[in-house]
């Protein structure tokens, strides 16, 4: 792996985007041992994406059919570098097979994903001032397969 791409992975690393594919992988069983492309995303007021917030994601799995290939570990001075090295080739092939699945016209099975935070009653209310009537919880309130042809209709990706 180049000093590059890796500089690369780091700034993607970083990105709400990339936190909306770890909402995917913890909220959606289906995207389990598949590559994730984020189409769009929300995190909405009052939601935070390192937290895997997030008002609405909308995604696209596919298959795998190119698997990352990675170095030994005794190549790398450190564990952390190994596994920097392993997630920016990770992260290398998922696009490379991404990008090839669409140019042969290959789409993916798109999802929504909606989040809330609701209010939960607090059951050991006693109606004292120290203790609160409700708790706020963030919760997934939402998640459907999409249509193939379904327009997906946002203002903007974040």
């Amino acid at each position: 792996m180049t000093k590059n791409l890796i500089e690369k992975y780091k700034l993607h690393y970083s990105t709400d985007e990339n936190y909306a594919v770890y909402f995917v992988k913890k909220y959606l069983a289906a995207a389990k041992h598949k590559w994730i492309n984020i189409l769009k995303y929300k995190v909405g007021e009052g939601n935070d994406a390192k937290k895997l917030k997030f008002e609405v994601v909308v995604c696209e799995l596919f298959l795998k059919k190119i698997f990352p290939v990675y170095p030994s570990k005794e190549s790398f001075k450190s564990p952390e570098d190994y596994t920097l090295n392993c997630e920016a080739t990770t992260w290398v092939t998922a696009q490379k097979d991404i990008v090839q699945q669409k140019k042969a016209k290959i789409q993916g099975h798109r999802y929504v994903i909606i989040g809330r935070t609701v209010q939960i009653k607090n059951e050991n209310y006693d109606g004292s001032e120290n203790e609160p009537k409700y708790f706020e919880e963030y919760k997934v309130v939402y998640v459907r397969r999409l249509n193939p042809d379904k327009t997906l209709k946002f203002k903007n990706k974040n």
